[in-house]
């Protein structure tokens, strides 16, 4: 059934933004307590992490909303190709290629 995928993505993003909200309720908290700075730190990261895990979850419901006929596809850009660039601790940063998902059956044109 073409809804069975869309339900799964949804049931994640929904646990994804519950990871997240948990996330910065504790940075909050952290911050009001006057926590050290380490702590902070390493509850800023886990929040960025999170965030970031729901915003891609939040691309992939969009892409099952799309194969399931509920909702347009994005322009071609944004199906593109990213580099993002994600703090890991301790002021130090990775930069990696995010592919977000595409859509089913959806022929963008290439360029020549």
């Amino acid at each position: 059934m073409r809804y069975d995928k869309l339900l799964e993505a949804v049931k994640k993003l929904h646990a994804a933004q519950r990871r997240a909200d948990k996330a910065s309720e504790n940075y909050h908290l952290a911050r009001k307590q006057e926590a050290s700075a380490n702590r902070k730190a390493a509850l800023s990261d886990k929040l960025v992490i999170e965030c970031w895990e729901r915003d891609k979850l939040l691309d992939l419901v969009h892409c099952e909303l799309v194969n399931a006929g509920i909702a347009e596809p994005k322009d071609e850009t944004a199906y593109a190709p990213q580099e993002i660039t994600q703090s890991v601790g301790h002021g130090h940063s990775i930069k990696f290629l995010y592919h977000p998902p595409k859509p089913e059956g959806i022929q963008f044109s290439t360029p020549a």
